[in-house]
């Protein structure tokens, strides 16, 4: 698997200086393999594990590298393919240097983390806009640790990690994980779009791309511009990283998302080598995705595997997780999904694992009641506010005097959309002394969400629903296995999402409805038309009743009932008929996902102390 670690330091210091060396001495020595790729005054940057689309792009005079995926920019309507960058000649590293590295937001795109130095004492760490490669930060003795995964750090350091009580008890009782944000006092995040100026004496951190400037930019208001501007800029962004692999495995339901992927995909000039694979259980609701699977991969010409998930899940693997600097949350995806297509991405020989998995978020699949809402605030209260609210009301369970009614409310109040309160009612076996430290804590709010100049209430909710957990590394992912993309994740494809309003994306008041229109050319009629999902519930459901010792175990022996749960509702809530009406099944998940993640960091602390108090 690919990642870095990157040393600044103040070469008038000598003891870090001296810190430095040894550390880089070490990487040398150490069996991973790692290689220096950029050396210069006061920083040095040392990858391992290439991949076939995530290497390292030098630039030229020692000015700096950018580690990952680097793709050019287009125009919108453009529809010449963005071609990958592997290396910049001086006058476009001058230009990015010169710029501060401004010039790499609006020139290039990709999955990066580039770092870029004056030849003097100013460096910048640059996160690109929905880079899912993570960029985590440690200070060490004056000196500032860049890298991509915490083991590697603790395992170079020795130091110790510890979690960060506050962003606990938030992330305890919110369930919501932002962008890879640590947990742990030692650690910070990068988020993506965001900058590191470093010098010897500051350290500064500003937004070079924001979502919310984004979205109040350029906005679109024409339906066909929307439509053709969107299939455009899909097909230029799904093409480019179809250009990284000689063969892929792609996560296909037979959904819109992955059946507008592997159309996109399908009729690229030059693609990879394409299979598909469609899981199925009998637990899914009762309902059978496979004949929709069927008819995009027919449609597509690919390759089709149908693999029965397992129907019984071993939940003690949460204890197997390498930990990251935040819990992983996805139960399905970490317990189910990722280990039946790893091993078949290994036997075909796949490089790439592709998936839709964001495009709700993406393609704004939530939150239709405040379309009309975002169109009152931006036309007033016209007549196509009203059939807007039909339309919509048409395929929802709310009402048109409702609709109306929300539009006017806030129109008039001016009111900010914030959905704690909703997200607070699920968390239902959390202590009351800390929910109420959540509610009103700005520390709960992605810095995406924390913004002077609030959008309205539905583009501020599409913004809200980019706010994902990396999905770059896998907990149990091993060395050989196929890198994890998402190509719909680009900025250039989220850059368009977010500058059309959502009552485009929901015109006639269908979910995804732009998104539809603009992909119909690669999709079967049958699936543009399909609008319902399966669900997990089944699943999980089982996974919990299955594996109730080991949750009843690990959760009230642990530090979250000790500290942040109600012990009485968790222990009525993991046995007999409260766990098999599945009521907070979600919520006790996610409690487990956490609690492990707890147990991997004691149990390394414990590690570590018998080493120190051995030697």
């Amino acid at each position: 698997m690919f990642r870095y670690i990157a040393l600044l330091w103040d070469t008038n210091s000598s003891a870090q200086t001296s810190t430095a060396r040894a550390l880089a001495s070490q990487l040398r020595e150490a069996p991973e393999g790692w290689t220096l790729v950029l050396e210069n005054t006061g920083i040095w940057v040392f990858v391992a594990g290439l991949r076939p689309s995530t290497a390292w792009c030098p630039l030229a005079d020692r000015a700096g590298v950018i580690l990952g995926t680097l793709f050019e920019q287009h125009p919108t309507l453009s529809d010449a393919p963005s071609r990958r960058v592997e290396r910049l000649d001086g006058p476009s590293s001058a230009t990015v240097v010169e710029s501060a590295g401004h010039a790499l937001i609006s020139t290039y795109w990709g999955r990066y983390v580039a770092f870029l130095c004056d030849g003097r004492s100013k460096k910048w760490v640059i996160r690109g806009p929905l880079s899912t490669l993570p960029c985590y930060l440690t200070r060490l003795e004056g000196m500032t640790l860049v890298y991509s995964r915490s083991e590697d750090c603790q395992k170079l350091t020795g130091m110790s990690f510890t979690a960060d009580r506050t962003q606990l008890a938030i992330r305890v009782a919110t369930g919501r994980t932002r962008i890879d944000t640590s947990l742990l006092n030692e650690v910070s995040t990068l988020y993506p779009g965001e900058c590191l100026k470093w010098t010897p004496v500051r350290q500064t951190r500003s937004y070079y791309w924001h979502p919310s400037d984004v979205a109040r930019s350029h906005v679109i208001e024409s339906l066909d511009e929307a439509t053709e501007g969107l299939r455009r800029t899909s097909e230029r962004c799904v093409r480019a990283w179809g250009t990284c692999y000689d063969s892929v495995l792609m996560l296909l339901s037979g959904g819109f998302d992955s059946s507008a992927l592997l159309g996109s995909l399908a009729v690229a000039p030059r693609r990879p080598q394409i299979t598909c694979v469609t899981l199925w259980s009998p637990l899914d609701n009762g309902v059978d995705e496979r004949p929709y699977a069927r008819l995009a991969a027919a449609r597509a010409n690919v390759a089709l595997i149908e693999h029965q998930q397992s129907q019984d899940t071993d939940a003690r693997a949460l204890l197997q997780f390498v930990p990251q600097p935040a819990p992983f949350n996805n139960v399905s995806w970490t317990l189910q999904v990722m280990p039946a297509l790893r091993p078949l991405a290994r036997q075909m020989g796949a490089q790439g694992l592709l998936h839709a998995v964001h495009g709700d978020s993406i393609f704004y699949n939530h939150h239709p009641e405040l379309v009309g809402v975002d169109y009152a605030a931006r036309h007033g209260l016209k007549r196509e506010l009203l059939t807007l609210s039909m339309n919509v009301s048409a395929y929802t369970q709310y009402t048109v005097w409702e609709l109306l009614s929300d539009a006017l409310r806030y129109r008039t109040r001016a009111k900010r959309w914030d959905d704690t309160t909703r997200i607070l009612r699920y968390r239902q076996l959390v202590r009351p002394e800390v929910l109420q430290l959540t509610q009103g804590n700005p520390d709960q709010f992605v810095p995406w969400l924390c913004d002077s100049a609030p959008l309205p209430p539905g583009k501020l909710s599409h913004v809200s629903q980019l706010v994902h957990p990396s999905d770059y590394y896998h907990p149990l992912e091993a060395a050989g296995d196929a890198e994890v993309t998402d190509p719909f994740c680009s900025q250039p494809l989220v850059d368009m999402c977010l500058r059309i309003p959502t009552y485009l994306h929901t015109y006639d008041g269908r979910p995804r409805a732009l998104a539809r229109r603009a992909h119909a050319h690669v999709l079967p009629e049958e699936i543009t038309r399909r609008y319902w999902k399966s669900g997990a519930s089944g699943y999980f459901k089982k996974l919990l009743i299955t594996n109730q010792a080991f949750f009843r175990e690990l959760l009230l022996d642990g530090k979250l009932v000790r500290e942040f749960l109600d012990r009485r509702k968790v222990e009525a809530a993991l046995s007999g008929e409260p766990l098999k009406s599945a009521v907070h099944t979600n919520e006790l998940l996610d409690y487990a996902c956490i609690e492990a993640w707890l147990t991997h960091f004691a149990l390394a602390e414990r590690e570590r102390s018998q080493v120190r108090a051995a030697s």
